[in-house]
């Protein structure tokens, strides 16, 4: 296993009812222009002020920006409330979501509106990636937020991580099926793994969430040859162009059967079912307090992240187990992530009652410059987060000069703090706005890089043509999207109340199955599935796909 050391590879003060984040220091002119400007965060709350880099450029606009800060849960609970009313900051950055655009279209600003002179990143942004121009446009073809790219993260969110050390101290091999599979968890369970006399503080399996989670064993509907995409969201996957739904695939029964078994025998544990912020998830990893590994096989992203760098030493990546039986023959697959991993879309918009509205425009646009792109995921050049070398390309090589001018080196942290936390305690991190072309020369951390060889393997899981289910590029009418919202919500929770009954064993998934079938069907879903086939078929003729 590779030395666990720092390396690096090439590759909104709203209205009286909001309270700023802390007190605002810009250094700004007195005539500037006020504005408010909404961050909602998923990890930490943040202090934005201290962003010298983003203080800087909002002078340079000539605004005062109070910023507000809200964590998801928060915002959430009170967001309908403000745009019921009318009553939302000017700019507003991983706030909305595409089915805000549909209950409030009055709210926001069409961007196809105002690209123009004062928009020259967002332009070439659009202009170098039609996808993401169709990722960021509505039905109608509207842009009421704008996306962010960057291209460094792996195609797949996820692997299995199993515990190297444990499987050579009991002597097992690492499991290619899911009967194996079992067989590892059992031995883990039963013989003291982590070897330190107490045979009750191992946690054979870990995982977090369910669907739309890929840190989830939903995960292992690829050892069944489903072919999810982005973590399988509302149960949808695609297979031979067809849109499929696994809630009532039999296939998907065959996973419960598994996971209730497992969760009899004690090889997981109940929090592993329900949905934890990802820092918490990962926390479960780390070492106990005697500075053993607890835990046998989990999904991850990451080994240093998963496990913390004492222990990631003692975890590999490993494929997925394949299902076999007597009847069939699945071909190993894995959720494919690569746009949920690397386009975010709805990142930033802007309302339509900014009255600095020029302003504005122009401050966002400059967001989308490659200084403030790679600051505003990274960290500041001027907080020594980042450096910025210039490389001295050629003047002759004019298409390289103007592409690669200079090398952004991400600084590593001498307290040996993760990557991660270093980018979420002092940037926007992947909730910001950021567009990173693919051809941008920047030394990356040293997660980045492990990431990326703990995938190796999973590269020939990538899907076929006619596999991948391409969400992201597939749009919907605003009478479609009600009747999918009002269907995916009844579904969702009858598969989720079975799910759980099941699996922690207060029902019977043979004998009911049936009935929770007809419950799925009734409740609408080949309704839904004729929408999404037409959608679908729709993007595909538009050529929306790369």
């Amino acid at each position: 296993m590779r030395n666990k050391i720092f390396r690096k590879a090439i590759i909104i003060l709203l209205f009286p009812i909001f309270f700023s984040c802390t007190k605002n220091n810009n250094s700004v002119s007195k005539d500037s222009k006020n504005l408010t400007a909404l961050f909602v965060y998923k990890y930490q709350k943040i202090d934005i002020n201290k962003f010298v880099w983003l203080n800087n450029l909002a002078s340079k606009h000539n605004l005062n920006i109070n910023w507000i800060c809200k964590s998801e849960e928060e915002w959430n609970r009170e967001k309908n409330y403000y745009f019921l009313n009318k009553n939302i900051p000017d700019i507003l950055i991983n706030a909305t979501t595409a089915n805000d655009y549909y209950l409030y279209p009055n709210l926001f600003t069409d961007f196809n509106k105002i690209i123009g002179d004062i928009t020259p990143n967002i332009i070439a942004m659009f202009s170098k990636s039609v996808e993401l121009r169709m990722a960021a446009s509505n039905y109608d073809g509207a842009i009421y937020a704008l996306p962010s790219f960057i291209p460094f993260e792996p195609q797949f969110s996820s692997v299995i991580f199993i515990n190297q050390q444990w499987l050579k101290k009991l002597k097992l091999t690492i499991p290619e099926s899911l009967e194996d599979m079992t067989k590892v968890l059992k031995t883990f369970k039963e013989l003291d793994a982590n070897k330190n006399g107490v045979s009750e503080d191992e946690i054979p399996l870990d995982f977090t969430g369910w669907s739309g989670n890929t840190y989830s064993a939903l995960m292992l509907l690829g050892s069944f040859g489903i072919q999810l995409t982005n973590g399988g969201k509302n149960g949808y996957f695609l297979e031979n162009d067809l849109v499929k739904n696994y809630y009532i695939d039999e296939r998907y029964k065959k996973l419960l059967t598994y996971l209730t078994q497992w969760y009899k025998e004690g090889y997981f544990k109940e929090t592993s079912l329900y949905e934890v912020p990802y820092s918490s998830y990962t926390r479960r990893s780390h070492s106990a307090e005697n500075g053993l590994a607890t835990v046998g096989i989990a999904f991850g992203k990451e080994e240093t992240e998963q496990f913390g760098q004492d222990l990631a030493s003692q975890y590999i990546s490993i494929l997925p187990p394949i299902e076999k039986d007597a009847e069939n023959s699945y071909k190993r697959t894995w959720s494919y992530d690569y746009t949920s991993q690397n386009i975010k879309t709805d990142r930033i918009a802007l309302s339509s009652k900014c009255k600095q509205n020029k302003n504005a425009i122009a401050f966002i646009d400059s967001l989308y410059n490659i200084d403030s792109s790679i600051q505003s995921y990274f960290g500041g050049i001027a907080d020594g987060f980042v450096e910025k070398v210039d490389i001295n390309v050629k003047a002759s090589d004019i298409e390289k000069q103007e592409k690669n001018n200079y090398l952004y080196k991400i600084v590593s942290d001498k307290n040996k703090t993760l990557p991660i936390d270093i980018r979420r305690d002092n940037a926007f991190c992947e909730l910001g706005v950021s567009y990173i072309p693919k051809d941008t020369i920047i030394a990356l951390p040293y997660d980045f890089t492990y990431a990326q060889l703990e995938r190796k393997n999973y590269q020939k899981l990538t899907p076929k043509k006619g596999s991948y289910y391409p969400e992201i590029y597939i749009k919907y009418s605003s009478s479609q999207t009600k009747t999918l919202n009002d269907i995916e919500k009844n579904i969702n929770t009858i598969a989720e109340n079975a799910r759980l009954r099941w699996i922690k064993g207060e029902g019977n998934i043979e004998e009911e199955w049936e009935q929770y079938v007809n419950d799925i069907v009734q409740a609408g879903l080949y309704d839904a599935i004729k929408i999404r086939q037409t959608a679908f078929n729709k993007c595909i003729k538009e050529q929306r796909l790369n």
